[in-house]
């Protein structure tokens, strides 16, 4: 039995696909894309060379040539009864390569609680502001329309069948326009005063949907953008990432109409979960409202930890986010 780097982009993908509710976050391509170089990809293999454990940690790097190793929902241990130990050797494994590269911290988000790890880690823990959110809605579609429809909002149900009356026109792939979801993206945010990345970031995880991993959504009211959404595809789990909605048609109510349809073709291409990434009341309200309209389990995670390798260097790092925040808040 041993903790092992792993470059099998096949067998990597096929283990975590298998979760139920599979971490997109985990996944080979999302890896790719959000790391600063290579990822790491740990598992931890049997005797008989099944894996029962993985995680992978995105390199991210600071300003002054510093870096950090995140983990995002990982480590992936399916055996509950193996959690505690697969996680400790995961962590003490990624812990070790990020002392070798110099790394300040180690910054993970686990999909369960660590409590009992933390205190086996011979390491300072720091609990810190969530990157991904805490809590999520996940929806079951792996049912039929009426009885989605039946466990949503009556609101929901409302607007889901006005906007069917609207003759809406649904474009998903190559048929959505990147540069209308652009342009909804940017009004959204300012609009509704959301934090949005910078737009080459929407470009880049288009571009990596041509694999099919990532997917733009479009919806248009005649001739007009109405709203757009980019979703990962990853075992059994569709998962929402980034949406916008132009707010000259909001009558024909088309984010109800987009992601109406996103569900039923997910189902019919098989996916069994719709996971709306992140609901949040007193930050989101109206997002969280309609995302709650469609009805479903929340899911709540612990929450993000860094583990600090090089306590001085973290404390500057630590600082200099404070200093920023200010500065941003003063301009």
């Amino acid at each position: 039995m041993s903790c092992q780097e792993i470059n099998d982009q096949r067998k990597w993908d096929e283990f975590l696909s298998a979760a139920p509710c599979a971490p997109f976050w985990q996944s080979w391509a999302w890896g790719d894309i959000k790391s600063v170089g290579r990822p790491l990809r740990l598992v931890w293999t049997e005797a008989d060379g099944r894996w029962s454990a993985a995680a992978s940690f995105s390199r991210q790097s600071l300003p002054g040539r510093a870096s950090y190793f995140y983990c995002p929902r990982g480590p992936y241990v399916p055996d509950p009864a193996k959690r505690l130990d697969l996680a400790i050797a995961i962590l003490r494994a990624a812990l070790a390569r990020a002392d070798q590269e110099k790394a300040i911290f180690l910054r993970f988000e686990p999909l369960f609680p660590m409590d009992k790890v933390f205190a086996r880690l011979e390491r300072p823990v720091q609990a810190v502001a969530p990157v991904q959110p805490k809590s999520t809605l996940v929806t079951d579609i792996a049912r039929s329309d009426a009885d989605i429809l039946a466990s949503a909002h009556s609101k929901t149900r409302y607007n889901i069948r006005l906007s069917e009356k609207k003759y809406l026109l649904f474009r998903s792939g190559p048929e959505a326009s990147p540069a209308d979801f652009r342009r909804l993206i940017a009004a959204t945010g300012k609009r509704d005063g959301f934090h949005i990345h910078p737009l080459p970031y929407y470009e880049k995880l288009i571009r990596a949907g041509q694999n099919g991993f990532l997917r733009l959504f479009m919806v248009y009211d005649a001739d007009q953008p109405a709203a757009g959404a980019i979703n990962s595809f990853f075992g059994d789990t569709i998962t929402y990432l980034h949406g916008a909605s132009n707010y000259a048609c909001r009558r024909s109510m088309a984010p109800y109409f987009l992601h109406w349809q996103i569900i039923r073709a997910g189902r019919t291409a098989g996916f069994k979960n719709y996971d709306w990434h992140g609901l949040d009341a007193s930050k989101w309200p109206g997002v969280t409202r309609f995302k709650i309209g469609f009805g479903g389990r929340t899911v709540d995670y612990p929450g993000a930890f860094d583990i600090i390798l090089r306590p001085r260097a973290y404390r500057l790092y630590q600082s200099a986010r404070v200093w920023a925040r200010r500065f941003r808040a003063w301009i």
